[in-house]
């Protein structure tokens, strides 16, 4: 079995960026780390926030997206389809690989 080691990421939606920058980093304290486009990304503690405006109707939902990390993406996502749960992937800009799974 593949653990969760722990939460890298949380995605949080965010109608208008400039305020949520300053609500997370000047009301909260968070530590402001840089703004890419229609992102902004803060650390809190271990673990990264990335304020997000949605780019479309498609993804402009109220929820938040966890990122789980793992040692062995490949395994877990393997051991996940097994139990009858969709996943897709797709690369990134980075050494890391998003895969999406059923919440179900």
């Amino acid at each position: 079995m593949t653990p969760i080691e722990n939460i890298g990421q949380i995605a949080i939606r965010a109608r208008e960026l400039p305020a949520s920058v300053a609500f997370y980093r000047d009301a909260l304290g968070l530590d402001y780390l840089f703004e890419a486009g229609p992102l902004a990304f803060l650390m809190c503690g271990d673990v990264r926030l990335m304020l997000a405006v949605p780019e479309n109707e498609d993804v402009d939902h109220p929820s938040s997206t966890v990122y789980f990390r793992v040692a062995d993406l490949g395994a877990s996502t393997s051991r996940i389809s097994l139990r009858s749960c969709p996943t897709t992937s797709s690369g990134w800009r980075s050494s890391a690989t998003r895969t999406e799974i059923c919440s179900g």
